[in-house]
């Protein structure tokens, strides 16, 4: 796919149904598990990370998660990090 002009790529950034952090977790890497918080003051639901494996090599993922309903949006706050997230 070839991307004519800068506004094509804002489109393709702002797709609603392009893939998320969450969508790679689940389908190009097993065994993952989401850690949260930082064990000294809060979480960030919209940081996520944690450890996978890819093939069989262990990584570490971090992604920042926008949602993809309405109320996963707001429970997410709108993929905006907060202090913690960083």
């Amino acid at each position: 796919m070839e991307i004519q002009d800068n506004w094509e790529v804002v489109k393709l950034a702002r797709d609603p149904n392009r893939l998320r952090g969450s969508d790679f977790a689940r389908n190009v890497f097993h065994d993952f598990f989401e850690l949260h918080g930082d064990r000294a003051f809060g979480d960030d639901p919209a940081m996520i990370g944690g450890p996978a494996y890819l093939d069989e090599q262990p990584v570490m993922l971090l992604f920042q998660e926008r949602g993809r309903t309405q109320e996963d949006e707001k429970k997410r706050n709108y993929g905006m990090l907060e202090p913690e997230g960083y």
